[in-house]
């Protein structure tokens, strides 16, 4: 009987015991909820196991405190918001010694917002990290979800895909640790700033207790201390408070690009659904925007196109890592016979939104004169793996217009001519003069063209089928004298000789014989015989195909 009401009182004794603890942990509970120290349900249990109490923290001095808190590993902010707690209540020690000490370090406005700026640093660093921790088991989460997915969808055809399924998991672990692997970069370089915070944090809290100092010499060393390269964002690149960043996707998406509803027609196309149609699906996505000719490949074979691409809600740091690529197909009113290629693949960069690229003068790529193309563009990632859906689909040709209403050039031929003017393609022409229909004379020339303005003038030779001609700034007035015109050139477009197109602009000091002005002449370059003032032809022959010739056909347009 006595053995048993021993042992009842020990059962007693201990419940008493551990309801005094529990109580001396929830008194330290509540004391860090009331004053709003972060962590507090985490960071009174780790003190409390350590034998630290609400009585303790009121009778230990602040060197007490840092030091505890340090060997039981509680984080910087937490351990100020602590002091600056007991700083304010009058029961504790930590009170009593700083009103003890009576000193008061005055800094100006520039230096608090320094220390303001390192606290607030502080703490978006932490939650930067605790963001990136709670996103790495996301991921880990949603790529065993992804798995279970992948692993639910071969069991329907689990005969013909078991060799397939390891594939899809393989892709799936590169794909998640390549994620892993740019979020343990941002954690690595969350922790250099944090340490170096937490070190800067020190150096002033031991410069503001370091007794052995005068106040101005503290304030002195404070000012070293807080005019450190760390505390700008100049030389420290850290994106604070980026509200616009776009935060890591850790979803893993993998699905059937187009679901299939009978087995019995999966198992057919096993091979090919599984390689082309289960695809990994990113978020983001890309905008074609515009698709121009270059105004250079005017007078090219082959024409140069530029493209402009929007890039939206892909994260920096995951579009560092893609590849962008750009498809071509001949255009076919039947989407479904457009056959794609790749004709373009760009790296991606951390910082691109808004983006251009030239294609067309690729070797196994080149585009073709007066065709139409459709272009579409995506993101692949984890060198294919993943893919953003593709942009919408452009549709563009590469056809100039017949601005010339000529008789004597070919398509090709007003495509070049058009690219000599001083306004490209943008020009615009207006037939004043043609032979066959106005008459070969001067005064039938000059009557048509004469006080109209800038001119170019197309001629057809009759025995050897040259086209040439020239422009000129200068209107033509019946001024019987030279004109001066920097601008004006002579051009070839059509041998009979075998030479090929070109544009002879004038001469630099030749500028005052550009043109010769006469009543009783046609249009004429330089002086009409030796076209000396320009660079190229040394004689008629190049142009017209023979010093004298008879001129078939002359045409001659305004240009605005």
């Amino acid at each position: 009987m006595e053995s048993v009401l021993k042992t009842e009182r020990q059962a007693e004794t201990a419940e008493e015991n551990e309801s005094t603890n529990g109580n001396a942990q929830t008194k330290l509970e509540d004391f860090l909820n009331k004053y709003k120290v972060a962590n507090a349900v985490a960071t009174a249990e780790v003190m409390y196991e350590h034998g630290a109490t609400l009585e303790h923290l009121m009778e230990w001095r602040e060197k007490d405190i840092e030091d505890i808190c340090k060997e039981i590993n509680v984080e910087v902010i937490i351990r100020a918001d602590i002091l600056k707690v007991l700083r304010k209540i009058p029961e504790s020690q930590v009170y009593k010694d700083n009103e003890a000490k009576n000193r008061v370090i005055y800094l100006d406005v520039d230096d608090r917002d320094k220390m303001d700026n390192i606290d607030q640093k502080l703490k978006y660093i932490t939650k930067e990290m605790e963001k990136i921790r709670l996103e790495m088991i996301e991921l880990e989460s949603n790529s065993k979800l992804s798995k279970q997915k992948v692993n639910e969808s071969c069991q329907l055809i689990i005969s013909s895909i078991e060799k397939h399924r390891q594939y899809l998991f393989d892709k799936i672990d590169i794909y998640v640790n390549q994620k892993k692997e740019l979020l343990n970069q941002q954690l690595e370089k969350l922790r250099h700033f944090q340490q170096l915070f937490n070190n800067k944090n020190e150096q002033i809290n031991q410069c503001i207790n370091d007794s052995d100092l005068e106040n101005n010499q503290k304030a002195e060393k404070l000012q070293q201390l807080l005019n450190d390269n760390i505390i700008s964002d100049n030389n420290y690149q850290l994106d604070w408070n980026d509200d616009n960043e776009k935060e890591m996707d850790s979803n893993v998406n993998v699905k059937f690009a187009n679901d299939a509803k009978e087995t019995e027609k999966l198992v057919g196309m096993i091979d090919q659904i599984l390689k082309e149609q289960m695809v990994f699906v990113e978020t983001g996505s890309i905008a074609l925007s515009n698709v121009i000719i270059k105004e250079r490949s005017i007078i090219s074979d082959n024409p140069l196109i530029s493209v402009n691409y929007l890039i939206k809600n892909i994260e920096k740091g995951w579009k560092s890592v893609c590849t962008y690529e750009l498809e071509i197909a001949t255009f076919n009113d039947n989407k479904n016979l457009q056959q794609w290629k790749i004709i373009k693949q760009i790296p991606g960069k951390r910082y691109s939104f808004n983006e251009t690229i030239d294609f067309g003068n690729e070797k196994d790529n080149l585009l073709e004169w007066d065709k139409k193309y459709s272009l579409r563009m995506r993101a692949s990632f984890c060198q294919g793996i993943s893919f953003t859906s593709f942009s919408n689909i452009f549709i563009f040709d590469t056809s100039i217009p017949i601005k010339f209403g000529s008789v004597i050039l070919t398509k090709e031929e007003n495509r070049l001519l058009l690219s000599y003017l001083p306004k490209g393609k943008e020009s615009k022409v207006t037939l004043l003069y043609r032979g066959s229909r106005d008459g070969f004379r001067a005064s039938d020339f000059h009557e048509k063209c004469d006080n109209k303005g800038a001119t170019v003038t197309i001629v057809l030779s009759d025995q050897f089928n040259h086209v040439f001609g020239g422009f000129t700034n200068v209107q033509w007035t019946s001024r019987n004298t030279y004109a001066n015109d920097a601008g004006a050139f002579v051009y070839l477009l059509r041998s009979g000789k075998g030479d090929n197109p070109q544009k002879f602009t004038i001469k630099s000091g030749h500028e005052q014989h550009a043109i010769y002005d006469s009543s009783l002449r046609g249009p004429v370059f330089d002086n009409g015989c030796d076209p000396y003032s320009y660079n190229g032809p040394s004689d008629n022959t190049k142009l017209g195909g023979a010093r004298n010739f008879q001129v078939k056909e002359i045409e001659v347009y305004l240009v605005g």
